[in-house]
């Protein structure tokens, strides 16, 4: 074979290599146009109106006491011919493990800046079943429960989930320790209305919703990826056409091939980089149509899920 018949094959290689590769990469993008449905909202509601942040004193009442406190929520949702709170040995538990984990990681929030744990959390902890849940937290050197209940009634959030005429259970913790640099008194509501005998939905299947749906989002990484890749290859497969065609204009004219050899060995060069390129974003291209299948399987845990969802949510409006 004479060296300007190699020529024309590398120069052919080039242009089907890069076809191949262009068109696989189109299917892969145009597979990123698929959507999947929204993953649906159960019935479940929360109400976390901000802490509230009472007096600060030199000295505080030495004890608060828990039962006391729940009279006294209960004098007030009276007032307004509210029936009582009754209360819940297992909401009890909740609010004494948030006003724990607050002296325990030092903070005053309703989800935890250590690991993102809210009234929910805790709550689960406990195996409650709730249709709707509430939390008041407070923080203060109070004097009484009385001062304290008083308090949050005095803000419109905590009246609010205090008066909510939907609860008929209560927990509630109150607790003295160091916070903020002083020892002052943590104190929790958390109030709650059961769910009657619904199943909820299967909090497994969407988390597992959720991590698939994480490694396909990758996708879109590996698209941008493939993208730069084969845009380079182009680049460089170009380029080593324009040295090869540099070369053969140079040995048609000369005769020379020591001459016409530089060019061809830079076009080969080229070539052969421009191909690497193409080969990793082959491999990519691979990598994202794997990910692809997952979009079904998806789809198919995001409608059982949905259908576990409006079943709950027709439950609890019965």
């Amino acid at each position: 074979m004479n060296k300007n018949t190699k020529i024309i094959l590398i120069v052919i290689i080039i242009v089907l290599l890069g076809g191949l590769g262009y068109f696989g990469y189109v299917y892969g993008r145009k597979y990123l146009k698929k959507n999947l449905p929204a993953i649906k909202d159960f019935a479940q509601r929360v109400i976390t109106p901000d802490p509230l942040t009472g007096p600060v004193r030199s000295s505080s009442t030495d004890i608060l006491n828990s039962g006391k406190i729940i009279e006294e929520t209960n004098y007030h949702r009276n007032t307004e011919n509210l029936s009582d709170l009754s209360k819940s040995e297992s909401l009890t538990k909740a609010a004494e493990d948030k006003v724990d984990d607050m002296f325990k990681n030092q903070y005053f929030e309703h989800i935890s800046p250590v690991d993102g744990r809210d009234v929910t959390y805790w709550v689960g902890e406990v195996s409650y079943n709730y249709a709707l849940v509430g939390e008041n937290l407070a923080l203060g050197d109070f004097k009484s429960e009385v001062e304290l209940v008083q308090a949050w009634m005095d803000s419109p959030g905590h009246r609010e989930n205090i008066m909510n005429s939907q609860y008929t259970e209560i927990g509630v913790a109150a607790k003295k320790g160091i916070i903020e640099g002083r020892n002052t008194w943590l104190a929790v509501q958390i109030f709650a209305k059961p769910s009657p005998n619904c199943t909820p939905p299967d909090a497994n299947i969407k988390a597992d919703i959720e991590k698939k749906q994480a490694e396909y989002e990758q996708i879109k990484d590996l698209n941008n990826q493939i993208d730069k890749l084969q845009s380079e290859g182009k680049d460089l497969m170009n380029q080593g056409n324009v040295k090869n065609d540099e070369g053969n204009k140079i040995f048609s004219e000369t005769g020379d091939k020591s001459k016409a050899q530089p060019y061809w060995d830079e076009g080969e060069t080229l070539y052969n980089a421009g191909k690497v390129r193409l080969d990793q974003a082959n491999e990519l291209i691979n990598q994202a149509n794997s990910l692809s299948s997952l979009h079904d399987e998806i789809q198919k845990l995001i409608d059982q899920y949905n259908q576990e969802v409006d079943s709950y949510n027709k439950c609890l409006s019965l």
